[in-house]
């Protein structure tokens, strides 16, 4: 008998550049190469312009219900699943029909989305229900809110706080109701174990495909700095690196030339660094790149660089050390996750000064240029802690007693 896993994952892309997609990708392909396993990603709305939800904004869908469409993403089939009223957040997170109809033809239901929330959707399917999360949607939005800009007028940061309330107390019914929960760091560990204790929550952070990601034919000189994320980010603070990488090149730490690479493109405010900062000579941007192209840029840096406000993990970080490369990162949840496990690189604490810091690290490891001895050293950290033999056994097993 072969064990079908159904893998929900909000919106599925191709997840190229990190994020719950990529962990969807990974768990699938470890799901399905084991023995007596198969998996399918199911992907669910989280557009408030989402063509197959009923909208508000759209008179035409109000008398149908919610529906589903199939697609193919980097040559793997996707059914997509449309929501109610898709400009109301806490609707996005509750059963529908169709989908709760479709997950009830598999035997485990793995909901891998980040923050707990989306849990809710699996409540009506009658099968064992798991959790893949990474961090809170309060926590996310706590970061969001402290790093931005612009001011919010009153009412809209009212509303928002009141939906962020209650998508917390949707998040907490998820973890109480969910059969197994999957964390990706210590920091999400104490969250969980604070609502449902220790039996069924698993610290089992994802791993990465060593076999694909892997250092290529031998690398000569400085090679670049690089980094990898969606280039529209306000999480990942693109402008805050580029102001570290300007003022190390300014101080002299560093020379080398940095590759951002991504989906999309810039935000206004990265493009804006750019500009003011006279940085199109030194920093290359490489927009949607194909996944053979993101190995490469892999393969072709000296170090690695994550600036993020906030990550539950990293999946970038990890990608980098199985190809080799150190990182340098600041100390979000997750960076300090894979440091605690033996990173090689440097963790810059986010509450120092972090133009100046970031900078500092940046030209400490970019001056080491390409070192065999530091590929050879990060690629076995990869492969012994975040390898996909030693990470994916953790769910396999847990869902194998599920169906005991």
């Amino acid at each position: 008998m072969t064990v079908r896993v159904g893998i929900v994952c909000p919106n599925y892309a191709a997840g190229l550049y990190g994020g719950v997609e990529a962990v969807a990708s990974w768990l699938r392909d470890a799901v399905c190469a084991e023995p007596g396993f198969d998996a399918e990603i199911i992907s669910i709305a989280t557009s408030r312009r989402d063509e197959v939800s009923t909208r508000l904004g759209s008179p035409a869908t109000w008398a149908r219900r919610p529906s589903s469409a199939w697609h193919e993403v980097g040559g793997v089939p996707v059914e997509h699943f449309g929501c109610w009223l898709a400009e109301v957040e806490p609707a996005r997170y509750l059963p529908r029909p169709a989908l709760t109809r479709r997950l009830r033809s598999f035997d485990i239901v793995q909901v891998v989305s980040g923050t707990p929330a989306f849990g809710n959707v699996a409540t009506r399917a009658g099968r064992p229900v798991c959790l893949q999360v990474a961090t809170t949607v309060e926590s996310e939005r706590r970061h969001e809110a402290g790093h931005r800009s612009d001011a919010r007028p009153h009412l809209i940061g009212a509303v928002r706080a009141a939906v962020t309330s209650a998508v917390a107390r949707l998040e907490r019914r998820a973890v109480r109701r969910a059969d197994h929960t999957f964390v990706e760091n210590e920091w999400m560990l104490d969250q969980v174990r604070s609502l449902v204790g220790d039996a069924t929550v698993t610290l089992a952070p994802p791993g990465v495909d060593e076999h694909r990601f892997a250092p290529g034919s031998v690398v000569t000189g400085q090679g670049y700095l690089l980094t990898v994320g969606r280039l529209g980010s306000e999480r990942k603070n693109l402008p805050g690196l580029l102001r570290s990488y300007a003022a190390a090149r300014r101080n002299g730490h560093l020379s080398l030339p940095m590759v951002v690479a991504g989906g999309g493109a810039l935000s206004p405010a990265a493009a804006d660094v750019m500009s003011e900062l006279g940085l199109s000579e030194h920093v290359r941007v490489v927009a949607d790149p194909s996944a053979d192209r993101l190995l490469d840029l892999y393969q072709g840096a000296s170090t690695f660089v994550l600036a993020s406000h906030e990550e539950g993990l990293g999946v970038v970080l990890l990608e980098a050390q199985s190809c080799g490369v150190p990182i340098v990162s600041t100390s979000t949840a997750g960076a300090a996750e894979v440091f605690r496990r033996g990173a090689i690189g440097q963790l810059v604490d986010t509450f120092q000064g972090t133009s100046t810091a970031l900078g500092e690290a940046m030209g400490t490891w970019a001056r080491r240029g390409v070192d065999p001895t530091v590929q050879e050293t990060c690629r076995a950290f990869a492969t012994r802690e975040f390898g996909t033999a030693v990470t994916a056994g953790r769910y396999l097993e847990r869902y194998r007693a599920l169906l005991r």
